[in-house]
């Protein structure tokens, strides 16, 4: 009797013990792999030369990450997981409808600025991975993002704020869009700063929410 309840009472310290080793090894690794991301560049960095510096084995990678891919995603997760829904939770219903926009997208910006190089590396990976394992396990579609932008669009246009009648969600569509440009045509400048991205971004928008004013006979 007394072995049965040790043994059951060592199975969550034991689980525990478990748990802490995988995390600290993941963190290993996700350290090793942003360090020489950064000093040597993502595509001159090999996965043998991040489990080396992880102190794993090369195997263990594997356990982690499908390929150096999905290490770069995984260094974002947490990131881009958060900004994918928190800027909709703590948006300020009182403020300007521009105002909101750029709460929902300066976050990434600050994301971004900490390591341009690397989230240039991001973008072009994430724009050409769509489907893969990779992308759907560790990165959330940016179904989400733009899911939340149709909420306040469609909020905005009951409220009268903004007066066009095109469908939320395309209107979403189009919003998401622009700071998809912006954030690019940002990281293409030779030392991105995140207030500048974030003012080019704004002006973006508002020229988008104030339209172009078409003389007659341009719209068809």
């Amino acid at each position: 009797m007394d072995d049965q309840v040790n043994s059951t009472a060592g199975e969550p310290a034991a689980t525990g013990r478990r748990a802490r080793n995988k995390r600290d090894k993941l963190d290993r690794i996700r350290n090793a792999a942003l360090q020489l991301f950064s000093e040597r560049g993502y595509d001159d960095t090999t996965l043998r030369q991040i489990a080396a510096l992880a102190g794993v084995g090369f195997g263990t990678i594997f356990a982690y990450a499908h390929d150096k891919r999905d290490l770069l995603f995984l260094l974002y997760t947490e990131d881009i997981s958060r900004l994918s829904t928190e800027p909709f939770r703590t948006l300020d219903p009182a403020q300007p409808f521009i105002g909101q926009l750029l709460h929902v997208f300066q976050g990434n910006y600050e994301v971004f600025a900490r390591d341009p190089a690397l989230a240039r590396v991001l973008l072009r990976e994430i724009t050409f991975d769509m489907f893969s394992p990779s992308r759907r396990n560790h990165l959330p579609d940016r179904s989400l993002i733009i899911a939340g932008l149709g909420r306040l669009v469609a909020a905005a246009q009951a409220q009268g704020r903004i007066g066009t009648r095109w469908p939320p969600d395309l209107v979403a569509l189009t919003l998401y869009s622009t700071y998809s440009g912006a954030v690019r045509a940002w990281l293409r400048s030779a030392r991105p700063v995140a207030a500048e991205g974030i003012a080019l971004l704004r002006s973006m928008l508002l020229l988008q929410i104030v339209g172009l004013d078409p003389g007659e006979g341009e719209v068809g």
